[in-house]
């Protein structure tokens, strides 16, 4: 057989990157302008589109010219308003977008990715990525009249071990990736070459044929980029505007550099492919249909090669009668610097999807007692939390406008999500039965369960909390303002009413004293002379701080001088009636620390730092010292994966070694090195990328150097990991209010079923109708089963559904069911 070559035009488009995304939509606009017309000058030729949301995003825009839009009206607006209203986001005279559809229609421009934005895949949450792709398919429906059948995350920094499972539930037949997939790959004892094609295997046993771009989405790209040049030449403009005169003086150069490429491109292909078909991507970063085309195809066809252009269909159902391989783990990590660089951003991220997911279902629970549901303002904010998970800009590797454009939007959800959990939580308790003034303490999480409560209390003298079954609640007073307490048991997806008695004596005060232990039932903590914790008599905890030789966003660590534990350390411990406390205070080299370490009767110990960063180029970690394993299983999105070896993973909630767990809210580095544990706290990034040719310009990141103050929150745990993380990450949500004569009760779920070891992850309205969709999640590694009646099984997308009775879901299994109302 002649072996065929399937060369496919692309160009591959960054939301935001070395430039804001309102520059790059001007740069879209003349992209989509000349892919127009090429295509309607040659019929034979196809191009294809990753994100086309991102590019249909770019079309109804206004024009940028510089940096006209101020910190607090740009992109997030911007962006919003060019498509929160998609039914309507075809605006009227928009001729590029017009004449695109009628090139998707005729299957000349290929649509691809179909998801929001094409997002990391590592640090958001399952949800999320579910969500892109939901919302990413039935846009682009609405939009350009097509659905996509094939994933393509081709910039994506690594990819996660459940993306196989996503991609299948939402009617993806095939996936495009390049990042974090190694070349080689040892199976046994043996070290073998990954093949160009195989099925990829996720965690629950779903397998999607993927196509591995082994030499890159660039190994046919034009040499110097011929419309962005001053993308490139940010960093380092002298030299290269000097050599990209010369390139357009001499013209035939950069025809003798791509058929030397191409060259070497066709050597390693031919080296590693399985079978007779190689798949050739023809382009890079926001590159238009290929100048010199006809010399590519004239150049495979001289090495006596078939050609086909732009058949995206053809080449899957080609390589899928191939025999195959399976292979099975996720392909991380990729650029480990980008787990800790700009960290702040981590955190906040995993704090507003925390707070959707609260207000989704406080709204869910309130609809079902007669709430209209507000659809508007949960897509609203749901954009703006999609458009930050695109890849360059939750990995921290971007310019500090992009950075502060991405805060504003998260800024500008949050304000979207506390209105809507403030009306939601309201209506809910006004529907209560409750005498007098009383705290109602929300779950949204499916298993009953306690938690740590700080709020603020209703009250104009002194009082007591007493539960719904008359028994005592012990407070303390954190400031003038707020109480903590841990709470009595909430139902799962439910609420508990804490009444407030006024009482004629004060509370008891916290007391102090200058003992350097606390102890619980479960755990022990003492402190060392340089600020290091003993946990349980073993393990130890402290802080460390190194002096990095480089220290971009995409740069591994390469430490110098490294410092551990604090000087000049000062404690006190604080005894409440709901906690112990021991509070520390000390230097980390230049940088001011405090830590606040609790113990609150809940499965783990309570870490919160303060770091007062100077700024200076350095890496610090929360150590945690003395476990034997080699190896720690850590959270994936919808899932958890065994992982080795000494180099920095992504992990979301938590990971777990020995019997104990690290829990995290956003801090998503971890390394396993000879016992210790280092969670990446921060990482000071002084430019984009160390190295201009390998990946991107230096410009300088002074934000990214995180100076002023900063803050962390982790755990040391002994419970169930997956379950503990969720607590966690999700604590108990308090409302106050001044009495009710609603006919709920002072104690409820709004849960129907029991999931068992099950996690409900969604409660949501339906996307076509007033039907109430949840998502089920199976964390364990083993199948349940459930009961479940007036329901139907569903996929990722809500659509072919199936009346069921039992519901088994195999080891992180993740299903849809939609309540028949």
């Amino acid at each position: 057989m002649v072996p065929v070559i399937y060369l496919f035009e692309h160009g591959h488009i960054d939301l935001e990157w070395i430039k804001r995304a309102g520059v790059y939509s001007d740069y879209i606009k003349g992209i989509i302008n000349n892919v127009i017309t090429t295509l309607r000058s040659d019929d034979d030729r196809r191009y294809i589109l990753g994100q086309p949301l991102v590019v249909a995003d770019a079309l109804n825009s206004p024009e940028f010219t510089g940096d006209r839009f101020s910190y607090s009206r740009n992109l997030s607006e911007l962006l919003t308003d060019a498509f929160i209203n998609y039914d309507k986001s075809v605006k009227p005279g928009n001729s590029l977008l017009e004449s695109l559809k009628d090139l998707v229609l005729d299957d000349r421009v290929i649509l691809t990715g179909g998801m929001r934005v094409q997002p990391d895949l590592n640090m958001p949450c399952g949800e999320s990525l579910v969500r892109q792709v939901l919302i990413g398919k039935k846009r682009i429906r609405k939009v350009f009249g097509k659905d996509v059948k094939v994933g393509w995350n081709i910039d994506s920094f690594g990819h996660s071990n459940n993306l196989p499972q996503i991609l299948k539930k939402a009617g993806f037949n095939a996936y495009v990736a390049w990042r974090g997939i190694p070349e080689y790959y040892k199976s046994g004892s043996e070290v073998k070459s990954t093949p160009t094609e195989f099925y990829w295997k996720g965690l629950n046993g779903d397998e999607i044929l993927t196509s591995f771009l082994a030499s890159g989405y660039s190994i046919g790209r034009i040499p110097f980029p011929e419309r962005l040049p001053d993308d490139y030449l940010s960093g380092h403009p002298g030299i290269l505007k000097i050599l990209n005169k010369c390139l357009k003086f001499f013209k035939f150069i950069p025809g003798i550099l791509e058929k030397l490429n191409l060259k070497k491109t066709l050597k390693h292909f031919k080296h590693i492919s399985l079978n007779d078909y190689l798949f050739i991507p023809l382009g890079s970063d926001f590159t238009e249909p290929h100048p010199r085309l006809k010399m590519i195809l004239d150049f495979f066809k001289r090495k006596d090669y078939a050609v086909r252009h732009g058949d995206l269909n053809g080449y899957f159902k080609e390589v899928s009668d191939s025999d195959l391989p399976v292979l099975s783990g996720d392909f991380n990590p990729v650029f480990e610097g980008v787990y800790s660089c700009r960290s702040d951003f981590k955190i906040m991220n995993n704090e507003v999807e925390g707070k959707y997911r609260l207000a989704e279902i406080l709204e869910s629970m309130a609809s079902s007692i007669g709430k209209e549901y507000d659809s508007d303002s949960l897509d609203s904010s749901l954009d703006l939390i999609l458009l930050n998970h695109s890849h360059d800009t939750i990995c921290g590797c971007c310019i500090d406008s992009v950075y502060l454009d991405a805060m504003n939007r998260f800024e500008k959800a949050e304000s979207i999500l506390d209105s809507l959990i403030n009306h939601s939580s309201t209506f809910i308790s006004d529907n209560v039965e409750c005498n007098g003034n009383a705290l109602i303490l929300f779950n949204q999480l499916s298993w009953p369960r306690r938690g740590v409560v700080r709020t603020r209390v209703n009250s104009n003298g002194f009082f007591n909390l007493l539960d719904s079954n008359g028994m005592a609640v012990p407070y303390d007073f954190v400031n003038d303002d707020f109480i903590e307490f841990t709470s009595p048991t909430v139902p799962a997806l439910g609420y508990h009413v804490i009444r407030i008695i006024p009482s004629s004596t004060p509370n008891p005060a916290a007391s102090t004293s200058r003992t350097n232990f606390i102890q619980d039932e479960l755990f022990s903590v003492g402190i060392s002379d340089n600020g290091t914790l003993i946990l349980n008599k073993g393990l130890r905890s402290y802080l460390s701080i190194n002096d990095l030789v480089r220290s971009g966003g995409y740069s591994y660590e390469k430490s110098g001088a490294s410092i551990n534990g604090l000087s000049s350390v000062e404690f006190n411990v604080l005894h409440g009636n709901s906690f112990d406390k021991l509070l520390v205070r000390g230097f980390l080299g230049r940088d001011e620390v405090v830590q606040e370490v609790s113990l609150h009767g809940l499965p783990w110990i309570d870490f919160k730092t303060w770091i007062k960063h100077d700024g200076s180029i350095s890496k610090v970690n929360a150590v945690f010292n003395g476990f034997k394993n080699s190896h720690f299983h850590r959270q994936i999105p919808y899932g958890e994966l065994r992982t080795s070896g000494e180099r920095a993973f992504p992990a979301l909630n938590y990971v777990r070694l020995d019997d104990y767990s690290i829990l995290n809210k956003g801090v998503v580095e971890h390394v396993l090195r000879d016992g210790c544990l280092e969670l990446g706290l921060l990482r000071g990034s002084r430019v984009v990328s160390e190295s201009l040719f390998f990946q991107g310009p230096s410009i300088p990141t002074p934000l990214a150097l995180m100076r002023g103050l900063q803050s962390f929150d982790y755990a040391f745990c002994t419970g169930d990991a997956y379950r503990c993380g969720e607590e966690f990450n999700n604590p108990l949500f308090a409302v106050n209010i001044n009495g009710s004569n609603g006919s709920l009760p002072k104690s409820y779920s709004f849960l129907d079923f029991n999931p068992g070891r099950l996690a409900v992850t969604a409660v949501k309205k339906a996307e076509v109708d007033d039907s109430l969709i949840y998502r089920l999640f199976n964390p364990t590694n083993h199948p349940e089963s459930i009961q479940v009646n007036d329901y139907l099984l569903t996929d990722l997308l809500e659509e072919n559904g199936e009346s069921i009775n039992e519901l088994c879901v195999e080891s992180f299994g993740i299903y849809t069911l939609k309540k028949l109302l």
